[in-house]
């Protein structure tokens, strides 16, 4: 189903709001178009089915926590919860000192890209000194070896005259 351009930008505001509250919302549309200072209120029921929302989520308070008084259970309305909880970001790392290509991405650079065993593992050693060279964050990585089939297509890419086909022998990985 084609969300319509309103509930598209309601949904990009309640994303945001729920972000500043831990992934937690208002099940009152009223709340959330005063938060959110939409113009109209949110179709929570749309969203909900949809999945962009979980409505069986619970409020912090557990049963057990009963309301003192009919205002404090006035006071808290139930929660949505947004479908997943946030996922822990892996931590990058920076290229071992010692870093060769594994198996897979020596066949990656031989298999896919055709490159000769000179080919791929002087490339091996560029990609190693260049990144072991680079300082700051940019030189940590989350996937090291996305990176490397990154640099091969791109060492392809710009040696064109090296495509297959091109009279090389390609023999098996040292």
């Amino acid at each position: 189903m084609e969300l319509p351009d309103e509930a598209k930008g309601h949904l990009v505001g309640m994303w945001m709001l729920a972000a500043d509250r831990d992934g937690v919302l208002s099940n009152c549309s009223r709340t959330i178009m005063k938060l959110c200072q939409f113009e109209n209120e949110p179709d929570l029921n749309l969203l909900i089915s949809l999945g962009f929302f979980d409505a069986k989520a619970t409020p912090r308070r557990r049963q057990l926590d009963a309301p003192k008084s009919k205002s404090e259970s006035k006071a808290e309305t139930p929660l949505l919860k947004t479908p997943s909880e946030p996922v822990a970001r892996k931590r990058g790392t920076r290229l071992a000192e010692d870093w060769w290509p594994n198996e897979q991405e020596i066949q990656f650079a031989v298999r896919e890209h055709y490159l000769t065993n000179m080919e791929w593992s002087d490339q091996a050693r560029r990609f190693r000194d260049y990144w072991i060279g680079v300082s700051g964050q940019r030189g940590v990585k989350v996937n090291w070896t996305s990176t490397w089939k990154n640099w091969i297509r791109k060492w392809r890419d710009e040696n064109p005259h090296l495509k297959k086909g091109n009279g090389h022998a390609h023999v098996g990985v040292l």
